[in-house]
C-alpha cells in the first residue's frame, strides 16, 4: 500500500517545475542520507545535494564474445522535493525504490520535454584512452567527470540489473561525488556472438549527488 502511494506520487513530482539557471537543488536535501549497501560507503564529511532519477541506456559492443561496456546516456530529473516531502513519512530506501519504479513507467528517453531534465548523463574519453561518466547542467554549463570508488550488485539479486556505484569527481564543480544507487534493468546478457555489434538497454536509477 505504501509503494503503490509513492508510486503515483511520481509523475507529479516530474511535472513540477526546476529552477532555471541554477546550480541548486529545488529542495534542500542535505538532511537525506544516501542509501548505501555491503560495499558501498558514504564519503566522510559530505552532504547530499541533489536526489535525481535516471532514465536511459546502457551501451555496450560485442567483444571477443562478451558485452563491453561502451558507457551510457540518460537524462536524470530532479527529485529532491519529493525526496525530502517523503522522509518524515518513509525511508529512504521505500522513496528511492518508488521514485525509480516510477521513472521507469512514466519517463520516456529520450525525454520529450528537455525543460524537466536537470543533468544530462553521457561518457567522455579519458587521457589514458579508456571510457568516464560525466554530468552536466547544460543550462549553466557546469559538470563533473566521476572516477569509480567501489561498486556492489544490486540487492534486487536480478542479472539483468547493473550494479550500485560510487563516484569521485576526477574533475568539474558540480559534485565532489556521485552515487547511482536502486537500479533497474541496463545489463547485457552474459555472450554475444556478433563481433563488433552494437547494444542499448534501457535503465532506471536514482543518483545522489554529494558534496
Amino acid at each position: 500500500m505504501l509503494f503503490a502511494i509513492l508510486l503515483a506520487l511520481v509523475p507529479f513530482a516530474l511535472a513540477a517545475p526546476t529552477p532555471d539557471m541554477s546550480t541548486s537543488s529545488s529542495c534542500p536535501v542535505s538532511s537525506i542520507e544516501v542509501p548505501i549497501i555491503p560495499g558501498i560507503e558514504r564519503a566522510a564529511g559530505e552532504q547530499t545535494i541533489f536526489s535525481t532519477v535516471g532514465r536511459g541506456v546502457q551501451n555496450y559492443t560485442c567483444t571477443a564474445g562478451k558485452w563491453l561496456s561502451a558507457g551510457a546516456l540518460a537524462d536524470l530529473y530532479d527529485m529532491s522535493c519529493m525526496s525530502t516531502v517523503l522522509s518524515p513519512l518513509f525511508n529512504i530506501n521505500q522513496t528511492s525504490t518508488a521514485i525509480a519504479f516510477g521513472a521507469l513507467q512514466a519517463i520516456p528517453f529520450p525525454a520529450t520535454d528537455p525543460s524537466l531534465v536537470k543533468f544530462d548523463h553521457f561518457f567522455v574519453r579519458t587521457a589514458a584512452g579508456g571510457i568516464a561518466p560525466a554530468f552536466r547542467d547544460s543550462r549553466v554549463g557546469i559538470e563533473v567527470v566521476g572516477s569509480l570508488i567501489s561498486r556492489a550488485d544490486s540487492p534486487a539479486g536480478n542479472v539483468t540489473t547493473i550494479p550500485w556505484l560510487h563516484l569521485t569527481a576526477a574533475s568539474g564543480m558540480l559534485s565532489k561525488g556521485v552515487f547511482r544507487t536502486h537500479t533497474i534493468g541496463g545489463q547485457a546478457p552474459p555472450s554475444c556472438a556478433a563481433e563488433g555489434r552494437s547494444l542499448s538497454v534501457p535503465y532506471t536509477a536514482m543518483y545522489y549527488f554529494t558534496a
